[in-house]
C-alpha cells in the first residue's frame, strides 16, 4: 500500500509544477504594497545637530502663536483675537511676543483685499494679556505684513497709503498702468508705544517722496531713470499693474549702520534706506549719516527697475523675508533672502540666497555709474538637490542661525534647518490649525538662553551633555577614564549628584555643587575595573532630577563602550545551525564561533554535547588574542530517538581563565520524521505543499529553506519530495 501512495504523491507533485500552479518567487493573490500613514508632525534629526532652541511660528489661519522645541513639543502658546497679518516675533526679557494682526473683514474696505492686510500691531505677554495694541487703519492707510522692533523699543511698521488715480497721474503715472484706478504706495512709520492703546509716530519714510518717471515731461520728477538708481520709477511694473504696487513684505534693521532693509516683492528686489534721518530729511534727498536723505542707498535683485540690466540680470523672483545676518554669526552683515522663484526662467523652484552687499566704510554702497549694484552673484545659495523638488511660490522665509545653519520656512507649512553644506538636520511639518490649512509666513528660532525664556520655560534644568571615553580598552583591574560634560540649562544655580554606570552596575557617584546658570562642568572620572567580568560595558551617566525640573530627557546619557579584557578569556559567542528541524537518520551541521578575549594566544579544546552526551571533541585549536574562529561539527542523527535535543558547544577553560560563564552556548534541534518540515511530529499534505513551494531553489535563494532540504545537499529537489513521501501519513 505504501508504494502506490508514494508514487501518487510524486506524480501529483510533478503535475503541480507542470501546470504552473506553484509559482516560485511570487505571492499569488496577495497585495504586497503598503500605505504609509502621514503624520501631522514629522521630526527628524541627523548629525551634525540642529541649533538647540525654540521655534516660533504663527499659522496664517489660526489666532494662536506656537513655540516648539526641537522635538516638536509645544513649549508655549499665545492666543489672540485675530489671525496674523503676518509677522510674529519673540521679545527679549519677559516672554512676550509682537504680532501683526488682521482686522476683521469689513473694518477697512479700502485696503482689506490686499495681501498681508493688517491694521493692528499687538504685544501679548506670556499669559496672553495684550499689553500694547496699536491700530493703524483708516481710509488713507493700513499697516500690513511685518514689523521690526528697534533697540529703543520703538516699532517700525510697513503700511500702504492711498493715492487716487488722479493723484497718481499728477505724479507722472502712466494712466495705462492704473488698472485698479488707484495706487497704494508703501511707507514706513516708527511708532513709540504709549500706554496699552496707542503710540506716537516719531519717524516716517514714504516711497512717494522718492519717485522718478520718464513718461510725463511736465512733472517735476521727470528724469532719466537710469541716471537715478537712488529713486523709484513710478511706472515700473511686473506683470499686471495692481494698486498694491510695491508690496513690501518684510522689514529689518541694522543697528550698527542705522539702516533699514526692505523686501520689495513688487519690484523683485531689496532696498536699503537710511534711518538716521529726521522725518523731514527722510522725505528729501539730503541729510542723515549717508547724506542722501530718504533715497535708496542700495538695491539688489532686479536691475531692470533702474534700467541697469535686462531680464537675464534678474536674480530675485517674488522674494520674501530679507534680513541682515546678525553680528558674530557666520556671514555677519550679509543679506539673506528667501527667493520664491515665481516665474523664474530656469523653472519653478525656490532658493535661499545670501549676498554680500558692496558696503563702503562710511555706510554707503559702491556703484559704478551706468552699472548695476553688486555683487554679480550670491555667495551662497540653497536649493534642493533637484531644484524643482523645492518650490513655494508665495510667503516663506529664512533665518541664519548662530551655528551657521539656516532655518527655512516653506510657506506651505514645512520648516527645516540646513547646514552650510546644504545637509538637512531638522524638519517639522506644521499641523495647525489643520493639515490642509497650515500655511506659515515665516518662522524664527530662539536659543535656549534667549533673554527671558529660561525663567519661564525651564527655570530648573540640568543635563548630561557629553561623555568622552579616554581609554576604551582596559585589562581587568586597570582604570578606565572618562570625561563627562555636565551643564545647567536652567535659570537657577543647582546642586545635585551625577551617577555613573557600567552596563547596569553603579560604578560611581559624584556631587556637583553650585552649578550656575549656563555653566558647563567637565567631570573627570576613573573606573577601577577590578572584579568586573571581561567584555563590553556600556557607560551610562545620570544627573539627579533637581527640584521643579520638568525636562528630564537630557538628564541621562548612554554614550560609549569600554571593553574590559581578561588576561586569559575564551568565549563562545555564537552557535548556528542551518536547520532547526532534521529528519531522523540525516545529519545537521553546527557552526560555533569562539573568540579569544584575553591578551595571549591560546590553545584549547572544544566539545559538542548532545544533551549531556559528548558527541565530538576538537583538540589543540590555536587562536591569537583579539581574534575569533568558527569551528564546524557534523552530528549524524542515525540511531537517535526522535525528540528535542540541546546541542551545547563548550570551550574548555585555559590555564589562568577565571571568567568561564561565557565558555559554553547551546541551541536546540528537533529530530523528527524525515519530511516533517514544520515540526508538528507528523508528515502530511502541509509538509508536501511547503516543500513544493520551495522546489527548485538552492542555498542562497531567498525562498530556499534549509528545513525543507531533507537530505542536506543544499538544494530542494525530487529527492527531498521522495524522502517526505516515504513517511507520508506517519506521526509520532
Amino acid at each position: 500500500m505504501r508504494k502506490p501512495l508514494l508514487l501518487f504523491l510524486v506524480i501529483a507533485f510533478l503535475i503541480l509544477i507542470a501546470d504552473g500552479l506553484i509559482i516560485h518567487g511570487e505571492n499569488v493573490g496577495v497585495d504586497s504594497s503598503h500605505v504609509s500613514g502621514t503624520s501631522s508632525t514629522y521630526l527628524s534629526s541627523w548629525s551634525p545637530l540642529p541649533l538647540d532652541g525654540y521655534t516660533l511660528f504663527a499659522p496664517m489661519q489660526s489666532n494662536i502663536t506656537y513655540l516648539i522645541d526641537n522635538s516638536g513639543e509645544i513649549i508655549h502658546t499665545w492666543e489672540s483675537d485675530y489671525i496674523p497679518a503676518l509677522g510674529a516675533y519673540l521679545l527679549p526679557g519677559n516672554g512676550s511676543i509682537i504680532r501683526t494682526e488682521k482686522q476683521p473683514w469689513g473694518s477697512n474696505p479700502t485696503f482689506e483685499a490686499g495681501g498681508g492686510a493688517g491694521g493692528i500691531v499687538q504685544i501679548i505677554d506670556w499669559n496672553w494679556t495684550v499689553i500694547w495694541n496699536f491700530e493703524y487703519s483708516s481710509s488713507q492707510h493700513l499697516s500690513h505684513h511685518d514689523v521690526e522692533v528697534l533697540p529703543n523699543g520703538n516699532v517700525l511698521v510697513i503700511a500702504w497709503e492711498y493715492k487716487t488715480g488722479e493723484a497718481a497721474i499728477a505724479a507722472g503715472r502712466n494712466p495705462a498702468l492704473l488698472l485698479d484706478g488707484e495706487l497704494w504706495p508703501d511707507h514706513i512709520i516708527e511708532v513709540e508705544p504709549a500706554g496699552v492703546f496707542g503710540g506716537n509716530i516719531v519717524w516716517e519714510w514714504h516711497v512717494w517722496d522718492h519717485l522718478i518717471q520718464d513718461y510725463d515731461p511736465t512733472k517735476d520728477n521727470y528724469g532719466i531713470v537710469a541716471n537715478h538708481p537712488e529713486l523709484i520709477d513710478l511706472n515700473f511694473e511686473v506683470g499686471r499693474s495692481k494698486a498694491d504696487w510695491n508690496h513690501i513684505n518684510s522689514i529689518d534693521y541694522n543697528e550698527e549702520l542705522d539702516q533699514i532693509l526692505l523686501c520689495v516683492h513688487g519690484f523683485n528686489e531689496v532696498w536699503v534706506i537710511d534711518h538716521s534721518t529726521t522725518t523731514e530729511e527722510a522725505a528729501s534727498h539730503t541729510g542723515g549719516n549717508s547724506g542722501k536723505g530718504g533715497d535708496i542707498l542700495y538695491r539688489w535683485g532686479n536691475p531692470q527697475t533702474y534700467r541697469a540690466g535686462d531680464p537675464s540680470d534678474q536674480k530675485f523672483f517674488a522674494q520674501h523675508d530679507a534680513t541682515w545676518i546678525q553680528p558674530d554669526y557666520p556671514g555677519a552683515g550679509n543679506i539673506l533672502v528667501f527667493n520664491n522663484g515665481l516665474n523664474r526662467p530656469e523653472g519653478a523652484y525656490s532658493s535661499v540666497d545670501e549676498i554680500i552687499p558692496p558696503l563702503i566704510d562710511n555706510g554707503t554702497y559702491f556703484l559704478s555709474p551706468g552699472f548695476a549694484y553688486g555683487p554679480e552673484e550670491a555667495t551662497w545659495i540653497y536649493t534642493a538637490a533637484e531644484p524643482t523638488d523645492f518650490y513655494s511660490q508665495s510667503i516663506s522665509g529664512a533665518q541664519r542661525l548662530s551655528n551657521g545653519n539656516t532655518l527655512i520656512c516653506d510657506g506651505g507649512g514645512t520648516f527645516f534647518e540646513v547646514t552650510s553644506e546644504k545637509e538637512t538636520v531638522w524638519e517639522y511639518v506644521n499641523p495647525f490649525p489643520e493639515q490642509w490649512s497650515n500655511n506659515v509666513f515665516k518662522v524664527r528660532r530662539y536659543s535656549r538662553d534667549f533673554p527671558g525664556l529660561l525663567n519661564l520655560i525651564r527655570p530648573n534644568d540640568v543635563a548630561i551633555a557629553n561623555i568622552t571615553i579616554l581609554n576604551s580598552t582596559v585589562i581587568q583591574g586597570q582604570e578606565a577614564t572618562m570625561e563627562i560634560s555636565v551643564e545647567n540649562h536652567g535659570y537657577y544655580t543647582e546642586s545635585f549628584d551625577v551617577t555613573i554606570y557600567a552596563s547596569t552596575t553603579q560604578i560611581g557617584q559624584v556631587p556637583i555643587t553650585n552649578l550656575e546658570q549656563g555653566e558647563i562642568h567637565l567631570l573627570s572620572f576613573a573606573w577601577n575595573t577590578s572584579g568586573f567580568t571581561a567584555g563590553n560595558h556600556t557607560i551610562t551617566v545620570e544627573a539627579d532630577v533637581v527640584t521643579n525640573e520638568t525636562d528630564t530627557s537630557d538628564n541621562l546619557l548612554v554614550d560609549g563602550i569600554i571593553e574590559v579584557r581578561a588576561l586569559h578569556d575564551l568565549a563562545v559567542v555564537n552557535i548556528a545551525t542551518k536547520r532547526t528541524i532534521v529528519g531522523q537518520n540525516y545529519s545537521v551541521v553546527i557552526n560555533a564561533t569562539i573568540r579569544n578575549q584575553g591578551i595571549y594566544t591560546e590553545t584549547f579544546n572544544v566539545t559538542l554535547y548532545t544533551n549531556t552526551t559528548i558527541t565530538e571533541t576538537l583538540s589543540n585549536i590555536t587562536l591569537p588574542n583579539g581574534n575569533r574562529t568558527t569551528i564546524t561539527f557534523t552530528w549524524n542523527t542515525e540511531n537517535q530517538t526522535k525528540g528535542n535535543y540541546a546541542l551545547r558547544i563548550y570551550a574548555h577553560p585555559v590555564s589562568g581563565e577565571t571568567d568561564t560563564e561565557n565558555n559554553s552556548l547551546l541551541t536546540w534541534i528537533l529530530v523528527t520524521l524525515a519530511g516533517d518540515v514544520d515540526g508538528n511530529r507528523a508528515v502530511n499534505i502541509f509538509d508536501i505543499v511547503m516543500i513544493a513551494g520551495a522546489y527548485g531553489t538552492e542555498e542562497g535563494n531567498p525562498n530556499y529553506n534549509p528545513c525543507y532540504d531533507i537530505n542536506g545537499d543544499k538544494q530542494i529537489d525530487i529527492f527531498d519530495v521522495v524522502a517526505a513521501a516515504r513517511n507520508y501519513g506517519e506521526s509520532w
